[in-house]
């Protein structure tokens, strides 16, 4: 597939090929539906996300087509309603998705998709991120719930969000309460009664 961007690209011009979807990306294009973390960059910023299709018809064409035709609309309903509000605002779109959401915490433990990228995610989407647990309402990544006033979720309450371009429910990826087993790592002092 790479070859073939890349054979593309240099004859029709235009284009130039990167591994990361960053501020100056203009297009995704993907062989299958599958959520990566490129995908949600380019789906977050509204740029046009489109099937591998694009490229083989605009080659057959002999100049790039247009690209609404071509576009993942299956995937997720999120790509061509942050791509057709890119077009209307231009450069003074912004995702808003957790904008009204109190501060995210993300723990290094976070995976599948790794701290620093979870933080980008989040920020792509409007929301904030602090350092430090305690200014934290959502703590994303990590199931040991040390403190009480917060939300402990799973990193797929974000990544489905994003996804959906929708919040989802949060009881759904709310990491379990810790039960009577589990509860303490610490001895507990017993004392038998004669």
């Amino acid at each position: 597939m790479k070859k073939l961007k890349l054979i593309a690209i240099n004859k029709l011009g235009v284009f130039s090929l990167e591994s990361t979807v960053t501020d100056t990306t203009t297009h995704l294009v993907s062989l299958e539906p599958r959520r990566t973390l490129n995908l949600l960059r380019a789906l977050t910023r509204g740029l046009w996300i489109l099937e591998y299709s694009w490229i083989l018809d605009s080659l057959k064409a002999g100049h790039w087509l247009a690209e609404e035709p071509h576009e993942l609309k299956d995937f997720s309903r999120g790509i061509e309603i942050c791509r057709s509000e890119r077009q209307a605002f231009g450069n003074n779109y912004k995702c808003d998705l957790f904008h009204k959401f109190g501060a995210f915490y993300i723990s290094s433990q976070c995976c599948p998709v790794s701290k620093e990228n979870m933080c980008e995610l989040i920020k792509l989407c409007g929301g904030r991120v602090v350092n430090a647990r305690q200014k934290a309402r959502y703590i994303i990544g990590d199931a040991n719930r040390t403190l009480e006033d917060k939300f402990y979720l799973t990193p797929y309450w974000v990544l489905d969000s994003i996804t959906q371009m929708q919040l989802m429910k949060i009881q759904k990826y709310m990491y379990p309460l810790p039960d009577a087993t589990t509860a303490s790592s610490q001895p507990l002092p017993v004392k038998r009664n004669t």
